[in-house]
Formats: C-alpha cells, sequence, structure tokens
C-alpha cells in the first residue's frame, strides 16, 4: 500500500469538501430560498472516479463504468415501467446518489487493489 498516495488522495478529498463548504458559507447568504444542500453528488462523483481511475489505471476503471451503465439502464427502464414516461429531473437524482455510492465502493475497493497486473 502506497501511504503517500492515500495521503495525497484524502487530502484531494477534504480540501474539495473544504472548498465546497466554504462556497456554500459565502453564497448561501445572499438566497435564502435555496435548499439547505451543501454536496454536490455530480461533482463528487467525478471527483471519486479521477481518484479510483488513478489507483487502478485504465484497464480495470472498465468494471465501474460498465456497472454505472447498466445502472443507468437499469433506472430508465424502471422509470418507464412503473410511471409510463421518462423524466430526466428524476432520472439524475437518482443516478448522481447510486452512482456516488458505487464510485466510492470503487474507490475504498481501490486503495486495496492499486497493484493489479494488467494484460
Amino acid at each position: 500500500m502506497n501511504y503517500q498516495r492515500l495521503l495525497i488522495e484524502l487530502l484531494i478529498i477534504v480540501c474539495y469538501w473544504f472548498i465546497e463548504k466554504m462556497f456554500f458559507v459565502v453564497f448561501k447568504k445572499g438566497h435564502p430560498h435555496h435548499s439547505p444542500r451543501i454536496h454536490h453528488p455530480g461533482a463528487w462523483l467525478i471527483i471519486m472516479y479521477i481518484l479510483t481511475w488513478w489507483n487502478l489505471g485504465y484497464y480495470y476503471i472498465a468494471y465501474p463504468l460498465i456497472i454505472l451503465a447498466a445502472l443507468a439502464v437499469f433506472l430508465v427502464i424502471k422509470q418507464l415501467v412503473t410511471q409510463h414516461e421518462f423524466l430526466y429531473r428524476r432520472f439524475w437524482v437518482k443516478f448522481c446518489s447510486f452512482g456516488c455510492l458505487l464510485i466510492i465502493i470503487s474507490y475504498v475497493v481501490s486503495i486495496f487493489c492499486y497493484h493489479l497486473p494488467t494484460p
């Protein structure tokens, strides 16, 4: 396990969290009617995906992407079957939430699997 890389990755995560929190504090004062949501799942999805890619490399990062694409197809089909329509507003909320959960799990797994052989 490369502890220097892990420390850098944790520092990146903490710095982004701090920047996001400060951005919320600065811009929340002027807009009292906005929702109290601080975190943006789409941005966290991208950051965690980049860190997972950094640990796994080009070959093994395809597996979380395949699972993420299958999740998207499943959510679209589920929404079409249950509600007989497809609305992006409902889709993106669930997709980003489940995508973040999947990428966080992938990131934690990638911390311990960063020396996998590539064909």
